[in-house]
């Protein structure tokens, strides 16, 4: 997804915003919406827990992964069509120890 304009379409559930740098951490935001297999508007607090579970194994897998010096800290955002925040999963290269 690197080079690619935001918005940028990932899946049938996501749409990747933008991305920004502040305060040393490089931010990128989502915003998901409900498909026809996945309602994420109907997540109880149990089932944003095990997505931001499974999104941090992965994602940490990437990060922790990444030879990019210069990127010590990551957040990813989620958030709603709406708005409102959905889940924020952050990543410092503490992380990866």
């Amino acid at each position: 997804m690197i080079d690619e304009p935001a918005p940028t379409r990932v899946d049938e559930n996501s749409v990747i915003t933008g991305a920004t740098c502040e305060n040393e951490t490089l931010k990128t935001t989502f915003v998901i919406n409900d498909s026809e297999d996945i309602k994420f508007s109907k997540f109880t607090k149990e089932q944003i827990d095990e997505f931001k579970r499974m999104q941090t194994e992965m994602l940490k897998e990437d990060f922790c992964g990444s030879k990019n010096p210069l990127i010590d800290k990551a957040s990813w955002i989620y958030n709603y069509e709406n708005g409102k925040n959905f889940t924020v999963i952050n990543l410092t290269r503490e992380d990866c120890k």
